[in-house]
């Protein structure tokens, strides 16, 4: 069966969802560059509802873990990404080791990263089992 750019769209666009839920859950809903949370007065916990899955290289390494994490729509969108801030919170976060690997997977994936139907089905599956994993927690885009 043939996959056409549409399809590849569709399943892009479902993995990004999927993975930006685990990646918000997996931060707590907490912004790496200014560290908001939201309290969610309803059910009385932090919630992830409103919070971005940001990433630190945009446009490559759009499901890099080290490249990807949770951000307020402040820092996100408003700041571009609070760049400054965020390249010191990653090195906090990863190490300055894995912060350099992350330099070089990103010069490389400027080089093109096309993902194929199936590996996009991958990462749905992937961060499917991964959110399961990380327990019940309210899940709003």
């Amino acid at each position: 069966m043939k996959v056409t750019i549409k399809d590849r769209k569709i399943l892009k666009d479902k993995a990004w969802d999927t993975y930006s839920i685990y990646i918000r859950k997996r931060d707590s809903g907490k912004c790496i560059t200014c560290d908001k949370r939201i309290w969610d007065e309803e059910i009385g916990e932090w919630t992830i509802k409103g919070m971005q899955a940001g990433h630190f290289f945009h446009g490559v390494l759009d499901f890099d873990e080290d490249n990807v994490n949770c951000q307020c729509q402040q820092c996100n969108h408003f700041k571009s990404g609070n760049g400054a801030i965020y390249s010191v919170k990653l090195i906090e976060k990863i190490g300055k080791e894995r912060f350099d690997e992350l330099n070089k997977k990103r010069l490389v994936a400027l080089k093109g990263e096309l993902k194929s139907a199936e590996e996009y089905e991958e990462i749905i599956r992937k961060y499917t089992e991964k959110t399961n994993e990380l327990g019940k927690q309210d899940i709003v885009h």
